[in-house]
Parts: C-alpha cells; structure tokens; sequence
C-alpha cells in the first residue's frame, strides 16, 4: 500500500552547483537555499528522494564508491545546515544505453516508488532539465523546475509543460506546500 509521499528531487543543478561529471567530494556546493526548502518540505511530511543520472560511472571517470563518497558528502553538507535527504537512487548508465532508470524513463522513481511505498499522485518531481519534466509527465506525477544554467540547453524552459518554475529551491518548496494546502481544502 503506497502511504508515503516525496519529492524526487535531481541532485546537479537542483541541489548543487552545476559541475560537468561532478567526480570529487571537494567539487561539491550546496545551491543557495537547498537546506531551508528540504527543511520546510521535510516538515510538511515529505521524503526527499534524490533521482539522479550519474553517467561518470557509465563513462569511467569514478567508480560506485566514489560516488558513494561523494554522495556521503552531499548528506554532511546538508546535515551542517540541519536538513538532509532519506534516500538517493542513481542511474550509472550512459545515455546510449537506453536503460529504464535513466531520466528522462521513469524507472528510478518506480524504483523508489515501489521500495518506499510512495503515492506518486500525492508526490513532486523537482529537477532542472527537461528529463526531469519528461520521467515526471510519464507518470502523471506534478513537477516543478529550479531553473538552473544547464536549464538552457533544453530550449525554453516555459515551453516544457512544468507545472511551476522557480528560480531556487526555496521558492519551489513554497509553491509545492501552496498545493498541499490547497489540496486539503478542496
């Protein structure tokens, strides 16, 4: 029985600085606002759930581990500022590979989905790319964009059918607990 619900949220570009095959610890920061949004989101009852393609593994440049380190600092940085994430899944895979948890396919938020027992009607997407809109539309789930520099290599980012542009995590978090409060009401 799905009883949970969650932001999937994307990691580059959504929660930290946008850093081409992101391969070191010491590369990561923290965007402006990220520890509040996920504190507010977090209080409001839902999981945050990182969704992420990691093609440096598909490609070689690091190794499962290294991610693991990596995504280690990733929950340190946020826990310094009092928030943090309940789970991350990654895609490793290339883009050519045509795999099914490859954003913009749906697989890791049915992964994730499946593993939390999370209502993906009662749930958000939250990314920077159109992959992150595409994997959001194909379930139905509300998605919402931080738009990011890398947004611009999608096109125009008002033509991708999100359901809210933000221009940081902060002002995401509060459209989505404006349709919490919203939805309670109705």
């Amino acid at each position: 029985m799905s009883t949970n619900k969650a932001i999937f949220i994307d990691r580059d570009g959504t929660l930290v600085k946008e850093v081409w095959y992101l391969s070191d610890e010491k590369q990561l920061e923290l965007k402006p606002t990220v520890p509040e949004a996920l504190k507010m989101l977090r209080e409001y009852g839902f999981l945050i759930v990182i969704v992420t393609n990691q093609s440096v593994i598909g490609r070689g440049i690091i190794d499962h581990e290294k991610l693991r380190v990596i995504h280690e600092r990733l929950q340190t940085l946020l826990q310094q500022k009092g928030a943090r994430y309940d789970h991350l899944y990654y895609c490793p895979h290339l883009p050519e590979e045509g795999c099914s948890c490859r954003k913009p396919a749906p697989g890791l938020i049915l992964k994730a989905a499946e593993d939390l027992h999370i209502d993906l009607k009662s749930s958000y997407v939250v990314g920077d790319r159109l992959m992150d809109v595409k994997a959001a539309k194909s379930l139905g789930v509300r998605c919402a964009v931080v738009i990011s520099t890398w947004s611009s290599l999608d096109g125009d980012v008002r033509s991708w059918g999100a359901d809210f542009l933000g221009e940081n995590l902060l002002e995401v978090a509060e459209w989505i607990i404006r349709q919490e409060q919203r939805d309670t009401r109705s």
